[in-house]
């Protein structure tokens, strides 16, 4: 999930200046601040514990 992020933010910024557009962030420098935030809060976001999924798998391992 991280590279596509990655990926996207960068091409979505080259397509907006090649097009002359605006962009969220007005330099490079501010762009990869916003891109560190974003993978930093997707690697630091609390998981789920296993034993409080619900799934079929999670519930075919609780019936036997």
């Amino acid at each position: 999930m991280a590279s596509q992020l990655i990926v996207y933010m960068i091409a979505e910024r080259e397509r907006a200046l090649a097009e002359g557009g605006r962009t969220p962030r007005d330099s490079w420098g501010r762009a990869a601040a916003g891109l560190t935030d974003a993978l930093t809060g997707l690697w630091l976001a609390p998981v789920t514990e296993p034993s409080v999924r619900v799934g079929r798998a999670a519930m075919r391992s609780e019936n036997p």
